[in-house]
């Protein structure tokens, strides 16, 4: 009998797609999976990646699955198939599909205002929370505007109660651009919120994480899909990297745990597991033959909620469903939802009228470009491209440029911190101390081995010198440098504040 791993793609789709979702397809020769193989290696050997998890969806169906590269250059880890990669804002079509899944139960209605789930939730000016439907948060037209403190707590330190975030909120008014889409993790924020608050008897940080598991993740069989970083062994991890001055990719800071993984951006995933998502809206609602929400559901969440106009990696979106941005990509109809923080990178895609999709996740922090650039192999092999290889050939050469541009533009911007580089003015117990802001709350500075280190939640670093003379330090709590400045008032012996992005947080304690 022949297996399924050497029928084609055609009689792949044939037998994956359910009726009435059967198309056209292309049929490429030879072993494809062999070509996305190369691809994908050529890659981390050649060192445009440091890890990569890939997989392919034909209809209904998981039909490629792979790891290349290293999960941990420190340890030597490599990515296989069952590596969990931290798929960031990937995270918000699961949550956008078991806030619509509970609706299809009756738990939800998406036409009630928010306020049904959360009596005591309030925004500020101009925005009246009894007027702001679950529909709004799932499509982003909810209207509020600036809330960083909730994502920053939420995405970051991981330092909150629903409660705090809660009354946060009350101080969120109206976007600039009234109820236009407007994309940001605040509205699917808020949805975790109201998972939460439908699932239990009272509200409790990471209370959305259950709803999402018991409503897509089990029944899926993901498996290899989860929202608790404790739960899985650290060397089954793709830990993240960053090019380093010599251009090679070393370890930065995970700055990931329980706390701050989110509703917004909130899962580790294997590929293999996070195809079986795609591959059940690729199938409208069948995941390998079997029946696991209705079609009309899965065609409620892919369909267009709010119209949109950006550009992203080559991609023209247009459109934005229930956590899906529906765009186009060489004139196809695409719906993609990607994911990035410092060292992390998802891309998860797929064709409907063709009826193929893509899952590739990174562990560096170059962009997502060789991901995209490994996406774009694998349809352009499947459906058939004329001139693949030496249009990928070039493709794979444009990033190499880049990278060893990045690495030059990274040994000069070290070599023109090392001028600035002086004493600092003031003994290091002088900066010492706990600070806070009432919105981003509270960071703390130590003295330890000769050096300052801080902490805020979950979020830990070791400071370096940036410029002396202004009392600048460089840290890394997220894997991105980021600098803080330090005021002293007058000739006080102690700072009395901290600037850090734009925020003061005034000294608290010595």
């Amino acid at each position: 009998m022949m297996t399924r791993t050497r029928l084609s793609l055609a009689t792949l789709v044939c037998l994956a797609l359910p009726a009435g979702l059967l198309q056209a397809q292309a049929t490429p020769g030879g072993d494809w999976r062999a070509d996305v193989r190369d691809y994908a290696r050529r890659m981390t050997d050649e060192g445009r990646a440091s890890g990569l998890g890939v997989a392919v969806v034909v209809g209904d169906r998981v039909v490629y699955s792979r790891g290349f590269g290293l999960a941990d250059v420190d340890r030597g880890i490599p990515v296989d198939e069952g590596t969990r990669f931290y798929i960031a804002s990937s995270s918000k079509a699961l949550t956008a599909t078991a806030v619509v899944a509970l609706a299809e139960q009756g738990i939800i209605d998406l036409a009630a205002p928010v306020t049904a789930y959360l009596p005591d939730l309030e925004f500020g000016a101009g925005v009246d929370a009894d007027r702001v439907t679950i529909h709004d948060l799932l499509s982003m037209t909810e209207g509020i505007g600036d809330a960083w403190p909730v994502i920053f707590r939420t995405a970051y330190t991981g330092d909150f109660t629903p409660e705090q975030l809660i009354g946060l909120l009350a101080g969120a008014g109206a976007s600039e651009d009234g109820r236009a889409f407007d994309y940001s993790n605040l509205p699917y924020n808020i949805l975790g919120l109201v998972l939460d608050a439908v699932d239990g008897e009272g509200l409790e940080a990471g209370g959305w994480k259950a709803p999402v598991r018991k409503t897509v993740l089990e029944p899926l069989g993901m498996r290899e899909t989860t929202a608790l970083v404790s739960s899985v062994e650290a060397d089954r991890i793709a830990m993240p990297h960053a090019p380093g001055p010599s251009g090679r990719f070393e370890r930065i800071h995970m700055a990931k745990g329980d706390t701050n993984l989110h509703a917004a951006g909130g899962h580790l995933a294997s590929a293999r597991s996070l195809a079986r998502f795609l591959a059940v809206h690729v199938g409208g609602g069948t995941l390998e033959g079997r029946r696991i929400f209705a079609q009309s559901m899965i065609e409620n969440i892919q369909m267009q909620q709010a119209p949109q106009d950006r550009t992203f990696a080559g991609y023209e979106r247009d459109g934005w469903g229930y956590g899906w941005d529906r765009a186009t990509w060489q004139g196809r109809r695409m719906l993609q939802r990607f994911g990035a923080f410092p060292g992390h990178y998802s891309h998860m895609s797929f064709l409907p009228e063709e009826g193929i999709g893509v899952v590739v996740l990174s562990n560096d922090a170059s962009g997502g470009q060789a991901a995209e650039l490994v996406a774009h192999f694998i349809y352009d092999r499947l459906l058939g491209r004329g001139d693949l290889q030496s249009y990928y050939d070039a493709r794979f050469e444009e990033l190499t440029s880049i990278d060893e541009e990045r690495a030059r533009g990274h040994g000069q911007h070290l070599a023109e911190r090392a001028e600035r580089l002086a004493p600092l003015p003031h003994d290091l117990d002088a900066y010492a101390g706990t600070y806070r802001h009432e919105g981003f709350g509270t960071m703390h500075w130590q003295v330890v081995a000769g050096g300052l280190e801080v902490n805020m939640g979950v979020l830990h670093s070791r400071a370096e010198i940036f410029d002396a003379s202004i009392n600048a330090l460089r840290v890394t709590p997220t894997g991105d440098g980021t600098v803080v400045v330090f005021h002293f008032d007058g000739e006080a012996e102690t700072a009395s504040r901290v600037k850090w992005n734009g925020v003061y947080f005034e000294r608290t304690e010595p």
